[in-house]
């Protein structure tokens, strides 16, 4: 059953991980699930933005937040977010499953933040995130992870913000 073009509420995601990072031993940011094939792909700020290739080499448009408490929806062709249909578990990844991933497969920082520090706000970030954090007078503290005007994800610092912690929900 389809909703709305782009998406099959019938559709289960492929993993825990982004499919092509695990395969290749790369690493990302934040995850994202096709709402069409439950594809796992990286966000954009993930050195190599899997969910938008997906997009690209199969015309699946719409993706939706593979993050815990996230449960936001992209449009690529339209470039607008919504609020869409709740799709088969899981939801996310594992709360324990650390930020950026996967476990031991670590960022240019050489550290990691879990799901659970995400939420505390102790959060390593990666460089360019502290820079533009800083730029804006915050710290990880005030924005976990990227929070809102951080994040380079599909222009979410526009819309709702992008990270574990201060995104739009409706689970919040």
């Amino acid at each position: 059953m389809t909703t709305r073009a782009g998406i099959d509420e019938q559709s289960v995601p492929t993993g825990t991980g982004c499919v092509e990072c695990l395969a290749s031993g790369g690493w990302w940011v934040h995850l994202r699930r096709c709402a069409q094939c439950g594809h796992i792909g990286c966000c954009d700020t993930s050195p190599s933005q899997h969910a938008t290739a997906h997009w690209h080499e199969t015309g699946h448009q719409v993706i939706t937040s593979f993050e815990p408490r996230e449960d936001w929806f992209w449009d690529f062709a339209d470039g607008k977010g919504f609020l869409g249909p709740r799709l088969p578990d899981p939801q996310s990844h594992p709360e324990d499953q650390p930020a950026p991933g996967p476990a031991g497969a670590a960022p240019p920082t050489g550290r990691t933040s879990s799901t659970a520090d995400l939420a505390s706000g102790t959060v390593v970030g990666m460089p360019s995130t502290r820079r533009t954090l800083a730029r804006a007078g915050r710290s990880a503290r005030s924005a976990p992870f990227f929070g809102r005007g951080g994040c380079r994800c599909y222009g979410f610092s526009r819309f709702w913000g992008c990270g574990a912690v201060g995104s739009a929900s409706r689970s919040q």
